[in-house]
């Protein structure tokens, strides 16, 4: 399993070697902000140090996101490739003794094949958690930054 690892540091890796820095983890003391229950009550300052409090936090998703991405799939291949090998040596050590159905059921029953699946499924579910995660900050930050233009517009309409 350790392909998984070794594809996504190469990931990050070649990242580094464009010049581009993985995004870090914001440091706030309670972790991702909240908004603020008012938006009305905050001044526009406050409304956009939030936006970026929410873009950091958006940069960091994101690239953990794809990440996590990477991760899974790579899981996913590495179970059916080794399900492949396990199949053709079972055919070679038992020819025309099972069914090809008879044999795969075995090997997915087998201990390997559980750990391996139970891996690709927790990395599946990461990476959706992930995505509802990115969603739900993205929809954050553009609740801001429709905010800070309603406010800016007023402002130059004259209408305050």
């Amino acid at each position: 399993m350790t392909d998984t690892v070794t594809d996504a540091r190469h990931a990050v890796n070649h990242l580094k070697k464009l010049g581009i820095r993985r995004p870090r983890k914001p440091r706030y003391r309670k972790g991702m902000p909240e908004l603020p229950r008012l938006l009305g009550d905050i001044t526009p300052a406050q409304v956009t140090q939030e936006m970026n409090k929410w873009s950091q936090w958006l940069a960091y998703i994101k690239g953990q996101l794809a990440l996590d991405e990477i991760r899974h799939r790579e899981a996913d291949e590495f179970y059916k490739k080794r399900l492949a090998v396990r199949l053709i040596e079972e055919r070679h050590a038992e020819p025309k003794k099972k069914t090809v159905t008879e044999m795969k059921a075995e090997i997915e029953a087998s201990e390997e094949m559980l750990k391996l699946h139970n891996r690709e499924r927790t990395l599946d579910a990461r990476r959706r958690l992930m995505e509802a995660v990115h969603d739900g900050a993205d929809q954050n930050y553009k609740l801001l930054s429709r905010e800070l233009t309603r406010r800016t517009n007023v402002y130059d309409r004259g209408l305050e």
